[in-house]
């Protein structure tokens, strides 16, 4: 076409005279200025959830219907502004914006009140932090074909973009990706467009789209792999581990979920497991995890038990623990033997116990005496104790 336009050009005009032909709009070079960033250093990369969520492009979240991708998507987005450490580190408080295109706003509201009883947050503390939308009856398209049969943004689109500006969200969580995007989904081209458009209008923010897999078995994301190009990192949820595959029509089953880290650009691979309770998915000791924040949670979540197990067992059940490992009174064998230890093992309860005698949250004391006469030693409850509970 240009070849084209020149010799057209060289047809109107004389070849001694000056020839200026139509400029393609102006595009803004900027490359990499060596001599300046010689003396400096490069900014740490930026992480809503360390390791899993990354500031300025999208991430994946995939998973069968009814596996709970919606709910470990909203404990996500009230972990966030609480800074509540959840699947990992969270180095600061972000603001939030999800769109729910699945759930209507009072299941919203009641899965919401199960999360702030889990982060220990009342749910108007999530006022000016957290914006759920509900878009179940509602489009919320981001791109559609046009009577042209162009692929092109919508004015939701716009709407996106407008409402990341309006709350400043700093994290955007979508859900789903068959409720936003019109398109082919194994069109390469249009699938990359698509993602193109999302990172777009976020504006720097962090975006994390929810998506089904397709229906082959061992699937993980439905369409062209696009999908898993475009993106710089897939996580997947399931209620299987990752080595086991599951048949096509098989159904989630069982309290226990796996979210796996299956493709990052900045980080390493890595999995976490939920088990589900009381509404919400509890994390669970990842292998190795002791050793960071996420271990701490941990820690706090097994002292937690043993200390509410223990005003349980001694207000309730008339029962006197000892810290005695061969002893039929061992607290943790209580624990267990009245169904209190929430999921957790012997060992985990006993290190608990351990941790909590070492900070003066159980002692051990006199709580009686033998016929003999001879004093009897139990664990009890210090006055403080009771903070660790809350």
């Amino acid at each position: 076409m240009a070849a084209a336009l020149r010799l057209a050009t060289a047809r109107e005009h004389p070849l001694d005279s000056p020839v200026t032909l139509p400029s393609v709009a102006q595009f803004q070079r900027r490359p990499l200025d060596w001599r300046i960033l010689a003396d400096g250093e490069p900014p740490e990369r930026d992480w809503a959830i360390k390791g899993w969520v990354g500031m300025g492009h999208t991430t994946m979240l995939n998973g069968i219907g009814g596996v709970g991708k919606t709910l470990i998507a909203q404990m996500i987005a009230s972990a966030l502004p609480l800074r509540q450490p959840f699947i990992d580190e969270i180095p600061a408080s972000r603001r939030v914006l999800m769109w729910a295109a699945e759930d209507d706003h009072d299941e919203i509201w009641r899965r919401q009140l199960d999360i702030a009883r889990h982060f220990g947050a009342g749910i108007g503390d999530f006022a000016g932090k957290l914006f759920i939308e509900s878009y179940a009856d509602r489009d919320c398209t981001l791109m559609d074909f046009d009577l042209g049969g162009r692929l092109v943004k919508t004015a939701m689109l716009d709407e996106l973009r407008e409402q990341i500006a309006d709350y400043g969200a700093e994290v955007v969580i979508l859900d789903n990706a068959a409720r936003l995007f019109a398109g082919k989904e194994s069109d390469r081209n249009q699938v990359t467009r698509f993602i193109a458009g999302l990172n777009a209008a976020s504006g720097g923010a962090a975006v994390l789209l929810l998506a089904h897999p397709g229906r082959a078995v061992g699937s993980e994301f439905s369409g062209s792999s696009a999908w898993e190009n475009s993106v710089r990192a897939r996580m997947f949820l399931t209620d299987r581990k990752p080595d086991e595959r599951a048949d096509e029509d098989a159904e989630p089953n069982g309290e226990i979920r796996y979210l796996a880290k299956r493709k990052t650009n900045y980080s390493s691979r890595d999995l976490r497991s939920f088990r589900y309770e009381n509404g919400v998915l509890k994390p669970q000791e990842p292998a190795g995890a002791r050793d960071g924040p996420f271990g701490y949670l941990d820690d706090r979540r097994d002292e937690r038990i043993v200390l509410e197990a223990f005003k349980r067992l001694t207000n309730g059940l008339n029962q006197q623990p000892t810290d005695a490992s061969n002893a039929a009174t061992f607290l943790p064998k209580l624990i267990l033997q009245f169904n209190l230890g929430e999921g957790r093992s012997r060992h985990d309860l006993s290190k608990a116990m351990r941790r909590l005698q070492t900070d003066g949250k159980l002692r051990r004391d006199v709580v009686g005496h033998y016929a003999n006469r001879s004093k009897k030693l139990g664990l009890v409850l210090a006055e403080d104790a009771t903070e660790c509970t809350k």
